[in-house]
């Protein structure tokens, strides 16, 4: 008997382990129940496994009532914006992020301004990289802002 208990097991471990089991089922409780928290955990899986384009979609839908201008809900879509090079959406929400503690030194953030360069706002992506270059702190901020220099052929 003890074989056969391994061999189950196993199967189950297979089937809980594919990559798409998680997907499929996160599908299956929004079909259930099509609710703001059930659309941005499978968008946060899509963004997980590379389809940021359909998580777009999912975090847009997400945004109405309470949730229209949430940050946490902001940061996601600038994420998935950016690996989809969606920089008009990435920009767009981070204009609305700009008082928001978390966002001041978040790596979305970095997205946003490298958004900015890449729509031709230099200047503007200048500023931000500029005010997350912080002595002693957000070192991943400032390697970012060494490429930008190096991107824009500039020297401080």
């Amino acid at each position: 008997f003890a074989p056969k208990l391994t061999l189950f097991a196993n199967l189950v471990q297979l089937y809980v382990g594919s990559p798409n089991y998680q997907i499929e089922k996160l599908e299956k409780e929004l079909k259930i129940a099509d609710t703001t928290t059930n659309r941005i955990k499978l968008a946060d899986e899509y963004v997980n496994v590379g389809r940021a384009e359909e998580a777009i979609e999912l975090y847009k839908k997400s945004r109405t009532g309470i949730s229209a201008d949430d940050p946490e809900l902001l940061m996601k879509l600038i994420k998935a914006g950016f690996l989809v090079k969606d920089y008009k959406t990435v920009v767009a929400c981070g204009e609305k992020l700009q008082a928001d503690f978390a966002f001041k030194n978040s790596e979305e953030r970095i997205a946003y301004a490298w958004s900015l360069f890449h729509l031709d706002q230099k200047d503007e992506a200048n500023i931000h990289f500029q005010d997350m270059d912080a002595r002693f702190a957000n070192h991943k901020h400032r390697l970012e802002y060494s490429k930008f220099m190096q991107a824009t052929e500039t020297t401080q």
